[in-house]
């Protein structure tokens, strides 16, 4: 039977979540924890290099893009909602996945526009002329607080306030990490308040879609983007899902 160990820390609100095979004095495994913006070393912090690593690792974009994609879809998260980022980490020390998101995507998009361009220097927020359309998207979004597929329909967005993004390097897949990775934000967001989730995903990764789909997120049923694609709950290339927390 699978053991479970739990180290919880009111003091800092955070945990660590253990599950193996193995005796508790057995090999190390991998395990869940909160993400830590104080564990560093000479150069900066260890796990905002991990988790910047794994986002580079798992994304197909160019290299202008990863750098304001990292900011967008994972810096933002580490820097303005720490107490609701996980990271699984291996034997090693090192994280090899994460999930991150917030329990309040209003308030997320407001903090962004707020407290993250100040943060930023130039290059990551004004447009240059000879910038692809791509670049000024991404430098729109994160100037705007462009966060969540659903900022734009507020009733829907009070139904389902938390979103996230999650990210394991391949190895880890298949294994049931990312399960247990969302198991713990759920929970985590459920107590900060947010009765639903909800998550931006590429339209075609058919197997990302089956995997929250048996998590039990579904596909909105609304039209998100004025009917351009055809398809509910579809905005360009991406499809928004999701789930009631009851």
């Amino acid at each position: 039977m699978s053991s479970i160990t739990v180290r919880d820390n009111p003091e800092n609100d955070t945990v660590e979540i253990r599950f193996s095979d193995e005796p508790t004095d057995g090999p190390s495994e991998p395990y869940i924890r909160s993400y830590n913006n104080t564990r560093d070393n000479a150069f900066g912090p260890l796990d905002a290099f991990d988790c910047e690593y794994i986002f580079r690792q798992t994304s197909r974009a160019g290299p202008e893009l990863h750098r304001l994609g990292s900011i967008l879809w994972c810096h933002a998260y580490l820097q303005l909602c720490p107490k609701s980022c996980y990271v699984l980490e291996n034997q090693y020390g090192t994280a090899v996945g994460y999930i991150i998101g917030t329990s309040d995507t209003s308030v997320m998009a407001h903090v962004m526009r707020t407290d993250l361009v100040d943060m930023l220097s130039d290059r990551f927020t004004q447009v240059k002329t000879d910038d692809p359309p791509e670049v000024v998207a991404l430098k729109g979004s994160i100037v705007t607080g462009d966060c969540s597929m659903l900022l734009r329909k507020p009733d829907l967005l009070a139904q389902y306030p938390a979103h996230l993004h999650i990210n394991l390097l391949p190895e880890y897949r298949k294994k049931g990490w990312g399960a247990k990775l969302m198991k713990v934000f759920l929970e985590k967001v459920k107590r900060l308040g947010a009765r639903g989730v909800h998550l931006g995903m590429h339209a075609e990764n058919t197997n990302a879609k089956r995997f929250y789909e048996r998590l039990g997120f579904r596909q909105c049923e609304e039209e998100l983007d004025g009917g351009l694609s055809g398809e509910m709950g579809r905005i360009r290339n991406a499809i928004c899902m999701l789930k009631k927390l009851d």
